[in-house]
C-alpha cells in the first residue's frame, strides 16, 4: 500500500497467489480513524507498517475482508460464504457461526449491517458496539 501524494510505502503484505485478478479489484474499506485498512484477502496497519495477506500458506482458501474497526478487527467471509473476523494486530482469523452477519461498516463504534430481504427491498440497520 502506497501515499498517493509520495509513493511511498505505507505498509506490505506478500501473497503467495495474486491478490486480484488482472481488471479486478477489491474493495478497499478504511477504519473510522484510518489506521487499519482492508481489501480482500489483505490487511493492513499503517501506523506499523505491517500487512497481512489472509490466506492458506499454498495461497488457497483467502478471505474476502470487507469492513474493519479501528480496534483492528476486521470482518469479511470465506470462499465458502462462512462469516470471519480477523485480528489485525495478530493476524489471526476466526469463523464465526454461519448465522452471523458481518458489519458492511463501522463508524464512530457503530456498527452498520445491510441486506435485502425476500420482496428485494434493501435495509440498513446499526448497532452500538459492546463492550
Amino acid at each position: 500500500m502506497n501515499d498517493s501524494a509520495t509513493g511511498k510505502a505505507l505498509a506490505k503484505a506478500e501473497c503467495r497467489k495474486p491478490a486480484m485478478e488482472p481488471g479486478r479489484h477489491p474493495q478497499a474499506a478504511v477504519a473510522p480513524e484510518g489506521r487499519y485498512v482492508v481489501a480482500g484477502r489483505l490487511g493492513f496497519d499503517l501506523e506499523t507498517g505491517s500487512g497481512h495477506c489472509f490466506e492458506e500458506a499454498d495461497g488457497t482458501k483467502p478471505l474476502s475482508l470487507t469492513a474493519v474497526t479501528d480496534t483492528g478487527i476486521a470482518y469479511g467471509t470465506t470462499a465458502t460464504r462462512t462469516p470471519v473476523e480477523a485480528d489485525l494486530t495478530t493476524s489471526e482469523p476466526t469463523a464465526l457461526p454461519a448465522n452471523v452477519h458481518v458489519p458492511a461498516v463501522e463508524v464512530a463504534g457503530t456498527a452498520l449491517f445491510s441486506w435485502t430481504d425476500r420482496r428485494d427491498r434493501p435495509h440498513l440497520i446499526a448497532y452500538a458496539r459492546r463492550g
